[in-house]
């Protein structure tokens, strides 16, 4: 979740600058990568028994 904070500038306009919530971090980059290697390996196994038919 993110919130805005409004920054105030010399003129009358308001600027809105979005910050990410601190409870809702992204997942960490490791993860990622093992999550879309875990990914590819279960298509390439998938593949692979087709061929094998």
């Amino acid at each position: 979740m993110t919130h805005s904070t409004e920054v105030h500038s010399a003129g009358d306009d308001e600027q809105v600058r979005p910050e990410p919530d601190q409870h809702e971090t992204a997942a960490p980059a490791r993860e990622c990568i093992e999550r879309a290697f875990v990914d590819s390996l279960a298509q390439f196994d998938e593949l692979y028994c087709q061929l094998a038919r």
